[in-house]
């Protein structure tokens, strides 16, 4: 019993440590940059995901390749589609992934039709260790490294959501991201 109650311990521990660490290591300008297929990059995150067989993802065809870092820019994915699977509270769970092409940026969004997020969190979600849920194993980072890494783009990051019907979080990321 104690030994369970340790292991489970150490491993948010690890994803504390594994989180804050990627989170610090954000402002490092020498990781790599190139031409990444966000359509690509998106189905291979999906493909690795426990996915529950009650939940859909549909992927717009049309994801443009963009430059960018792709570990970074796999973080901002790869969080805001396991933020959706969690909120996922219907017999059918529906996410949505797509972009809308602007002027000087790409916009992002990613839907879903979980349980929403009430506006009075709206200004919370995002800061770092703070989390609406009280689930044991959301350690309150993931939103705050998506912002980061979307602010590190000069992008932006904003959500929609009803409580009961769901949320859409959309982000931008200028078409010239080339970091010196």
């Amino acid at each position: 019993m104690y030994t369970q109650l340790i292991l489970e311990n150490l491993e948010k521990m690890e994803s504390l440590i594994s989180g804050i660490l990627s989170y610090s290591n954000l402002d490092q300008n020498k990781m790599q940059e190139y031409n990444i297929n966000t359509l690509d990059l998106v189905n291979d995150i999906i493909k690795l995901m426990p996915l529950p067989e009650s939940i859909e993802i549909k992927v717009n065809q049309n994801l443009p390749t963009i430059v960018a870092n792709k570990y970074r820019i796999n973080q901002v994915f790869q969080n805001l589609l396991e933020n959706a699977i969690r909120s996922i509270d219907k017999e059918k769970g529906i996410i949505e992934i797509g972009t809308t092409e602007n002027k000087d940026s790409w916009e992002f969004y990613i839907k879903d039709n979980g349980k929403g997020i009430d506006k009075k969190h709206f200004h919370k979600i995002f800061e770092l260790f703070q989390s609406i849920n009280n689930c044991d194993k959301n350690l309150g980072i993931g939103l705050s490294l998506v912002k980061k890494v979307i602010q590190f783009y000069n992008g932006k990051i904003w959500l929609e959501s009803e409580v009961s019907k769901g949320t859409t979080f959309y982000f931008t990321i200028p078409k010239k991201t080339s970091k010196a």
